[in-house]
């Protein structure tokens, strides 16, 4: 999982364990896929888990196999058309592309890259963010 290793889950006696990475951008991605989600369900609320949906990639995302990954990117529609582009630094550390970005661009373990044109999945971030540091 790129950005967001390393993650630990676990039980400490009748508590429920979640070790984060250090990061901040790895940091919010794994509370938003997992702790999030997980949080909502032990608690009878409905699924926090983002939104999934295809768009064409406009860019070229590099990418090594053995790991999936999310890429921070901007999506738009355009008629019936959900265009989606990497959206500046990736790196774990870089706030500004997370705060900009309005989706996760998937990148699958077994992809070497993608290319423009291709389908691929995007996970829509929540809108209003606050409840990223609230909880």
């Amino acid at each position: 999982l790129k950005p967001g290793k390393p993650l630990a889950v676990g039980r400490v006696g009748n508590a429920l364990f979640f070790g984060l990475p250090g990061n901040p951008v790895s940091t919010i991605i794994t509370y938003l896929l997992f702790v999030a989600p997980t949080i909502d369900r032990l608690c009878g609320m409905p699924d926090s888990t983002p939104h999934q949906l295809p768009a064409i990639l406009q860019g070229t995302i590099e990418h090594h196999r053995g790991r999936r990954e999310y890429v921070r990117g901007i999506f738009r529609i355009n008629g019936n058309r959900i265009t989606v582009s990497p959206n500046g630094d990736q790196s774990s550390n870089r706030l500004t592309s997370f705060a900009n970005a309005n989706c996760l661009i998937v990148v699958p373990e077994r992809t070497d890259g993608i290319k423009p044109g291709s389908i691929v999945d995007i996970l829509l971030l929540p809108t209003d963010r606050a409840h990223i540091w609230t909880g």
